[in-house]
């Protein structure tokens, strides 16, 4: 299956108030449907952390202009994937 990767506004960053074994990571989609042909210029995404083969979804479909709700997580280095919201099948969370 062909893989459709999206940008977006990411940022990941050690909260002050968390330990330094802990990370916040934000996310706002800032790319206009309109751009890509999505008439009702929502172009709803879904964000997965990456692992080799696994993916865990942390948000569906996070609209255009929207920002996702912070999500705290382990400390580490992390591969977030970004595609059109409902195109992630079974297969790609084996």
């Amino acid at each position: 299956m062909k893989r459709m990767f999206l940008a977006a506004v990411l940022a990941a960053a050690a909260a002050a108030s968390v330990p330094a074994s802990a990370a916040t990571l934000y996310v706002g989609h800032g790319i206009p449907g309109k751009e890509l042909g999505d008439a009702s210029n929502k172009l709803p995404v879904d964000v997965c952390l990456v692992s080799g083969a696994s993916r865990i979804e942390l948000f569906s479909a996070v609209e255009f202009g929207a920002f996702a709700p912070v999500k705290d997580l382990p400390g580490g280095r992390y591969d977030v994937e970004v595609r059109r919201h409902d195109t992630l099948t079974p297969e790609d969370f084996e």
